[in-house]
C-alpha cells in the first residue's frame, strides 16, 4: 500500500490557523459550519495548495 503524500509545513500551519480561526468565530457566537460549507472551504484551500504547489515545482525546476 502507498504512504499517504506529507503535507508541507506551510500547508500544516495554515490548516492549524484556519482551525483557530473557526475556532474563534465559533466563540463569538457564529453557528458552526454545516458540511457543505466546511467542504467548501476545504475545496477552495486544496485548489489554492494545488496552484502554489504548481508554481513551486516550475520555480525549482528552473
Amino acid at each position: 500500500m502507498a504512504e499517504p503524500k506529507k503535507k508541507a509545513a506551510a500547508e500544516v500551519l495554515h490548516r492549524e490557523a484556519a482551525r483557530d480561526a473557526v475556532l474563534e468565530e465559533l466563540k463569538r457566537g457564529r453557528p458552526p459550519m454545516t458540511d457543505a460549507e466546511r467542504a467548501a472551504v476545504d475545496a477552495e484551500l486544496e485548489e489554492g495548495w494545488r496552484h502554489a504547489r504548481k508554481h513551486l515545482k516550475k520555480k525549482r525546476a528552473a
